[in-house]
């Protein structure tokens, strides 16, 4: 089973560029994995290049990128309100969402509940 989620950036004109990840979208994973190694704006942009994923890694050549196993139509898309951006992340059956917000992650879960980062990341260890 996979734990879906969807992973953006808020941009400098409200829009949100984001993609999806199919696996380990948790916040223990993905979330610890966002705040300990994407905690630059050009970081974020480089992993929101790469497009949808399969899984991501700490290290940005390790993440697994639909579009090197030759796959279609997985770049970034960006949304012009939250709202979308939800919807959309909704519409592929993600648990969680990420967005980056100029220098911090935010997270909500599928019933648009804000989660803490923090808390959640502080339990698992």
């Amino acid at each position: 089973m996979a734990t879906r989620s969807f992973i953006g950036k808020i941009n400098k004109d409200d829009s949100i560029t984001a993609v999806y990840c199919h696996f380990d979208g948790y916040p223990g994973h993905v979330g610890k994995i966002l705040i300990d190694s994407y905690i630059t704006e050009a970081q974020v942009d480089s992993l929101l290049a790469g497009g949808d994923m399969s899984s991501l890694s700490n290290v940005l050549n390790e993440c697994v990128f639909y579009k090197d196993r030759g796959e279609k139509q997985t770049e970034s898309r960006t949304y012009s309100a939250f709202e979308l951006f939800f919807r959309a992340g909704r519409d592929s059956w993600a648990e969680y969402f990420y967005l980056f917000n100029h220098d911090f992650w935010g997270c909500w879960d599928a019933d648009g509940e804000r989660v803490d980062l923090s808390q959640v990341i502080m339990r698992e260890e």
